[in-house]
């Protein structure tokens, strides 16, 4: 007998006319796994055929992937307002999951920020982004006027105009 053999590509049927036998897979494009099977229809020939599977592993994410996949971790700056002030991972696909490590700050100054990304069902494993989180201080600037008095017995009080980034308070002091 002619030896009968079969390679079962993505999607396609294989049929023999020689043997009448038909091999199919399901189509599998994440981890999982996925069914192989056959049948046969010439009865000149005894087939057995046990059904099989195959498996698509997840990939162990890498930083690789990371750049690939556009999953960004960038360094954030800002100026003093009072208010919490983070950065976070831009770009993160449907399914993956972030964590954060000292991801926030409220005062002026530096700190390392961390990022640990973790991969969907596709990918597996965690990878670690660091940034650094800056918050600058405000621009203040004093502006000083009615400087120059006559004596009159009174009180006198200069007039200080106070510019705090875009607004203006004027005082006497």
């Amino acid at each position: 007998l002619e030896e009968l053999t079969y390679t079962v590509t993505n999607g396609t049927e294989l049929d023999s006319n020689k043997a009448g036998i038909t091999l199919s897979k399901e189509d599998g494009e994440s981890a999982g796994t996925y069914a192989i099977t056959g049948t046969y229809t010439n009865t000149n020939y005894d087939v057995t055929f046990i059904d099989g599977t195959y498996k698509i592993a997840a990939k162990e994410l890498t930083e690789e992937d990371i750049k690939e996949l556009g999953i960004t971790f960038a360094d954030g700056t800002f100026t003093y307002d009072g208010k919490e002030k983070k950065i976070e991972v831009s770009n993160l696909p449907t399914d993956f999951s972030v964590t954060y490590d000292e991801n926030t700050r409220t005062v002026v100054g530096s700190q390392p920020v961390k990022a640990k990304v973790s991969g969907n069902a596709n990918y597996s494993g965690t990878i670690l982004l660091n940034a650094n989180l800056v918050i600058n201080p405000k621009e203040v600037s004093v502006e000083w006027s009615n400087l120059e008095f006559t004596y009159d017995g009174t009180a006198k009080k200069p007039t200080a105009t106070v510019e705090i980034g875009r607004a203006t308070y004027r005082e006497r002091v």
